[in-house]
């Protein structure tokens, strides 16, 4: 949806999306960037394509809502597992992957990560929590394309537009069926951060 204003006699469009989520944890573990991730490009393009396709004067634009952008799964699981034993376990009826086992090598070899369709289960999860998950930001790779048209402020919260365990015991703790991730995003032209920032107002970091 995409609504125009006109505030303190500045336009602006404010265009709402949400873009497709990653259906399976394994498929999006069978290449970088995942078939899901190219889908969720395609769609964002299209909609950038619209907004500057001259039917309307042009002003800047923020986009916002549940872009559903992932980490790089391929790419973090293989960070993740990098000293652990690795099983993958396939149908027997298929040569399809059913799951995927990532075992300690030492520790009693415990289950560090396992990974199925509906299921992304860490061991460590509290990484996605430390220094609010900046570590994790280098697989955060799907603006980047991008960045010619859109930008956005410093991210300095953790993934939170995930959601957290039902168990009322455990208010921090991750859901375990899909890895957490910056879904939900405020992006925005170049000239909208300009007007943001203009006058000495700008400098603020995204946060909560």
């Amino acid at each position: 949806m995409r609504t125009r204003w006109i505030i303190h006699n500045q336009g602006l469009d404010l265009v709402n999306v949400h873009l497709f989520h990653d259906a399976s944890n394994l498929i999006a573990c069978n290449s970088s960037p995942s078939v899901y991730s190219g889908n969720r490009q395609k769609a964002l393009r299209y909609v950038i394509n619209r907004i500057s396709d001259g039917s309307y004067a042009p002003v800047p634009f923020f986009l916002f809502g549940d872009f559903n952008f992932r980490l790089d799964t391929l790419s973090l699981v293989e960070s993740l597992s990098r000293s652990a034993d690795v099983q993958t376990v396939k149908k027997d009826s298929s040569n399809e992957v059913e799951k995927i086992i990532c075992e300690e090598k030492d520790n009693d070899h415990k289950v560090l990560l396992h990974i199925e369709t509906k299921l992304f289960a860490y061991l460590h999860e509290a990484v996605f929590r430390e220094d609010n998950g900046r570590a994790l930001l280098k697989y955060d790779k799907e603006i980047t394309a991008f960045q010619d048209v859109i930008t956005e402020e410093d991210i300095r919260f953790p993934p939170s537009s995930y959601p957290y365990s039902e168990d009322y015991n455990k208010p921090t703790q991750y859901m375990n069926t899909r890895c957490p991730s910056w879904c939900d995003r405020i992006l925005m032209s170049h000239s909208a951060r300009d007007v943001i920032h203009r006058d000495g107002g700008g400098g603020q970091q995204c946060g909560v």
